[in-house]
């Protein structure tokens, strides 16, 4: 289906553009028909000029002249009137600059490919797809006027390798160009599709697309490189759409002929249009050699792009590892104060939202001075890294532990009243109590003090300094009442009893 038809652009238009392009506006209607088409195109005797020049010429293969345009009209129905309008259209995109000459070129010979090939396959409509075919190409031909002597530089370039020096050079790469163009023209959305998918690696898995596609792949063996490496591609690119060899190289065979026919029923210069065994003589020239060795060149920059992307992922994973580490305390591996913070404010917000309580659960490593005094300063450090580890092991995936400060250590609970955090402290206190490290004197054996708070939304989202604060004073309560024990801020909650207090020596 057509799209409705909307007010197409005129970009570098000559009178030739315009006139084709009231053709094209017109064929877009969908109550249009064929005789209104007939008029216009007899009203404009440059376009009737042209749509006579066409039927006429061995592309449409008659075996009697015809000279009424009407007539000529009838014969090539709305898609082929508009195709040739949108042919006039694209050639006053192209000027008679020789290098506009060539992107022209370019642009043509995908058209007439992309209409064989949809000839070849069953259930493809050809006319559309020498629509799609002509706009493949047209990104370069559109290019903006300070980038069009660098546009017509990458369409004498190798096809295969185009997008990769227009990303190089940081232009929109011409798939995209042309989708553009083709929307201005109210143009299918699966002819859209098609030009954004024309340099895929693999066919799209719609038909017509797969026929633009094989396209693209058939037109880049007469357009530079490795003339026997590009045709090989064209014969694998037809096996996978079911088009035996001889059929792709039936394709192959005409272009040359057929792009000059189409030239001279526009009234372009099309260029010098060599067949594959002309093209393999001029191989063993120094031209094509050089072209060839340029080939090489703009795969090793599509090497280097990615390698550069690679080393943007690898980037990216230091960042995440610088991250991790600005957030981790070196000594215990778990979250340093910042990180806790944050952490500590995110549930907080979670909590307040989903109206749940969050209790946190300070702890402080009894006498410590005392084993860094009698023990030294690295058995102090040993004893920190076992309390961040067996803090670490003993809590849920979604509980936050880290280091407040000296031999301070901070837990998140989530989703965890004062009843059930004054349990998990009390494991966590027993873990400890259990844990020994040891030194060449004998092992080292420490306990902790815990002060319990709890925060309970909506309305704690700003309690980080208060609720901090409550379970402080109830770490001051648990230090005072005897150490190795849990003081919860909860008058329904009991401090929890005091075990045997081991010494922190052997």
């Amino acid at each position: 289906m057509i799209a409705a038809a909307k007010k197409c652009p005129t970009r570098r238009a000559t009178p030739v553009s315009v006139a084709a392009t009231q053709i094209v506006q017109a064929a877009l209607r969908e109550d249009v028909s064929v005789a209104e088409l007939g008029k216009l195109a007899a009203a404009d005797p440059i376009f009737a000029l042209r749509v006579l020049a066409f039927v006429n010429s061995p592309l449409m293969g008659l075996r009697r002249r015809v000279d009424d345009v009407v007539q000529a009209a009838s014969l090539l129905g709305l898609r082929g009137l508009r195709n040739i309008a949108l042919s006039l259209v694209v050639a006053g995109f192209a000027g008679r600059s020789p290098g506009a000459t060539l992107l022209l070129a370019n642009c043509v010979r995908r058209a007439i490919a992309a209409r064989h090939i949809g000839r070849a396959l069953r259930g493809v409509d050809a006319d559309l797809l020498f629509t799609t075919g002509l706009f493949l190409d047209v990104g370069l031909l559109v290019a903006p006027g300070d980038q069009i002597e660098l546009a017509q530089q990458i369409g004498a370039s190798p096809a295969t390798w185009r997008v990769t020096r227009e990303r190089a050079a940081g232009l929109l790469p011409h798939p995209q160009r042309g989708a553009d163009l083709a929307r201005d023209y109210g143009l299918a959305d699966n002819i859209t599709e098609a030009l954004l998918h024309h340099h895929d690696a693999d066919p799209p898995s719609e038909r017509s697309m797969a026929a633009a596609w094989l396209a693209e792949r058939c037109a880049g063996v007469f357009e530079g490189g490795d003339l026997e490496y590009h045709r090989a591609r064209a014969l694998q690119g037809g096996q996978r759409l079911g088009l035996d060899a001889k059929t792709v190289e039936g394709v192959l065979g005409s272009l040359p002929q057929e792009v000059a026919a189409f030239g001279t029923m526009l009234d372009q210069d099309m260029g010098e249009q060599l067949d594959l065994e002309a093209l393999r003589s001029r191989a063993r020239e120094e031209l094509v050699q050089l072209n060839a060795q340029y080939e090489s060149l703009v795969r090793a920059l599509e090497d280097t792009i990615a390698n550069q992307e690679r080393l943007e992922q690898e980037l990216r994973r230091a960042n995440d590892r610088l991250e991790r580490l600005a957030s981790t305390d070196e000594l215990t591996s778990v979250l340093n104060r910042r990180a806790l913070e944050e952490a500590l404010r995110r549930d907080l917000a979670r909590a307040d939202r989903d109206a749940k309580p969050l209790s946190v659960a300070l702890l402080d490593v009894d006498h410590f001075k005392a084993v860094n005094d009698t023990w030294g300063h690295q058995t102090g450090d040993a004893v920190l890294a076992m309390v961040g580890r067996s803090l670490k092991d003993s809590l849920r995936v979604s509980d936050v532990i880290g280091r407040y400060g000296g031999e301070e250590f901070l837990c998140i609970l989530p989703a965890t009243d004062s009843g059930g955090a004054l349990v998990v402290a009390e494991r966590l206190r027993r873990v400890l109590c259990e844990q020994a490290v040891p030194t060449p004197a004998g092992t080292v054996h420490v306990t902790a003090s815990f002060g319990v708070a709890t925060a309970t939304g909506p309305g704690c989202r700003n309690a980080l300094s208060s609720i901090v604060s409550r379970a402080d004073a109830c770490l001051y309560r648990a230090k005072q009442g005897g150490r190795n024990r849990v003081v919860v801020d909860d008058e329904q909650s009991q401090a929890s009893p005091t075990p045997d207090k081991p010494q922190p020596a052997a």
